[in-house]
């Protein structure tokens, strides 16, 4: 497994100049990802690839920083989008074939890809382990009990280097210094209040996900 002792750059994707630590992988996993990568610049493009190039980054920045497993973060930010070019058509039908348990609404569909990724990723990466698709599964939805793994991906999906918008930076900026579980819980704060304004769809137990998030908050804050 690579080695994931060692300080993050002081510098994040995003910033003018940056340039990652290499990771330490070993020769296996260096394959795998070189793999991962022409896959995946084979199956999306555009914007979405940039994307997930982006993700990767930022994931294996994250993980360097809070002591996840650089060579796990990088891959489950590289194919955390796998099925996001897919029609909605096709979207269902894995649903069906993988027997996700999703509501049947439209409003599902921007939530579809993570899952049904998931679900059929581990029949073309069989060396993966079960926690990357875990990570990729929960990557839109989150879930309670996230691992640090899981919580990586998340973020690393919503500050990754093409996002734009004032909360983007805050939270960056909070990356730099705050716990993973803190940054990761203003993500989930953020996303709620964005749906909500917006009118969107909210996923069944999103308020449980944001109660989890809560579980580390300091007594005195729920005192107010």
């Amino acid at each position: 497994m690579s080695k994931d002792n060692k300080a993050a750059s002081k510098a994040a994707p995003w910033d003018k100049g940056y340039c990652a630590l290499d990771p330490l992988y070993a020769p296996e996993q260096a394959a795998l990802m070189a793999r991962l990568r022409n896959d995946v610049s084979e199956r999306l493009w555009g914007k979405r690839l940039k994307h997930s190039f982006g993700v990767a980054a930022t994931a294996l920045w994250l993980a360097q920083r809070f002591g996840v497993d650089e060579f796990e973060a990088e891959a489950a930010g590289l194919l955390h989008d796998w099925d996001k070019k897919l029609s909605p058509e096709e979207l269902w039908g894995k649903v069906d074939e993988y027997g996700i348990d999703v509501p049947r609404v439209d409003g599902a569909l921007p939530v579809l890809h993570g899952l049904t990724a998931a679900a059929s990723l581990p029949r073309e990466y069989p060396e993966l382990g079960a926690e990357v698709f875990q990570a990729i599964a929960r990557h839109t939805t989150g879930a309670p009990g996230m691992t640090d793994l899981d919580m990586v991906v998340y973020v690393a999906d919503m500050i990754e280097p093409g996002r734009e918008g004032g909360f983007v930076d805050d939270i960056r900026k909070l990356a730099r210094t705050a716990p993973l579980r803190q940054v990761y819980a203003e993500c989930v704060r953020v996303g709620l209040i964005y749906l909500l304004k917006s009118g969107r769809f909210v996923y069944p137990g999103a308020l449980d996900v944001w109660n989890d998030c809560r579980t580390d908050a300091p007594a005195s804050e729920d005192k107010e």
